[in-house]
């Protein structure tokens, strides 16, 4: 399984809510002739863009995990690695947007309609390649990456030098992901100025490891995506001074585009006045 597949069906476990800061919603896109998307940050990008794809790739997973911007009336095509062929027949698009990691079913798909195969993967830094897709798909969708990508830069403007550790708590209330740079957690921290505590070895600028790293009496601000949830409790007990560290983020899809980005850099600002 690729890594933003992995990411997404472990994150899959968590109902992630709407995130601060909503961008506004895209109309709805043709059901019939129209775009579809057959990949999470392809679909949020596109609506992030303006255009609402007239079907995506497992609906249910994206509602849970990116929510925002919003879905419209767009039909689900099921699995990320497995879209509904027959239901895409029946739409019979004018264009399919799909990720690289998805060339397997490229036969299938190319003879419904043609496929514009695209770079989801951070092979340059999650950042960049959130940046580079926007722009990628702005061109093919004929709309302008120009008012999308100044609300990031917007949004990432610089606090400061402070120390700060980006992590999302798992659902055993004993673990953690912890995000570094690569991340896109991690790239927005370090856009915005931040130094990242993150320490270890990490796959695709993550990696999980177990709630006790975070006992260290003089450490740097814990900003937690989603918020402490179910390991509050083993928090408490692990030391009494990290309440005044953890500071809670609403909940953002860490494998997002630049929707994602921008409300993520929004909630750390907010977190770390």
């Amino acid at each position: 399984m690729n890594r933003r597949a992995a990411i997404a069906a472990a994150l899959a476990l968590a109902a992630h809510a709407r995130a601060g800061g909503a961008l506004s919603p895209a109309g709805a896109g043709d059901t019939a002739g129209g775009v579809v998307t057959t990949e999470l940050i392809l679909t949020e990008t596109c609506l992030a863009l303006g255009h609402g794809p007239a079907a995506i790739g497992n609906r249910g997973l994206y509602q849970r995990l990116v929510r925002d911007p919003a879905p419209g009336a767009a039909l689900d095509l099921g699995p990320l690695n497995e879209p509904n062929l027959e239901l895409l027949r029946r739409l019979a698009p004018r264009l399919i947007l799909a990720a690289a990691w998805q060339q397997a079913a490229a036969g299938r798909l190319e003879r419904i309609a043609p496929v514009e195969w695209l770079q989801t993967l951070p092979l340059e830094g999650a950042l960049t390649t959130a940046r580079a897709l926007a722009d990628q798909m702005a061109r093919i969708l004929g709309r302008d990456s120009g008012p999308l990508l100044a609300r990031l830069e917007d949004a990432l403007t610089p606090l400061g030098a402070q120390r700060a550790l980006i992590v999302r708590m798992l659902e055993d209330g004993r673990h953690m992901i912890v995000f570094g740079p690569g991340s896109l957690p991690g790239d927005v921290l370090s856009a915005m100025g931040l130094t990242n505590a993150a320490t270890g070895s990490m796959i695709w600028g993550a990696r999980s490891t177990g709630l006790d790293e975070l006992v260290d009496r003089d450490g740097p601000a814990v900003l937690a995506i989603g918020g402490a949830g179910s390991a509050g409790p083993f928090l408490d007990a692990l030391s009494f001074n990290l309440a005044d560290r953890l500071r809670p983020l609403p909940p953002v899809f860490p494998a997002g585009g630049v929707a994602s980005a921008i409300r993520l850099a929004t909630a750390i600002r907010a977190a770390m006045a």
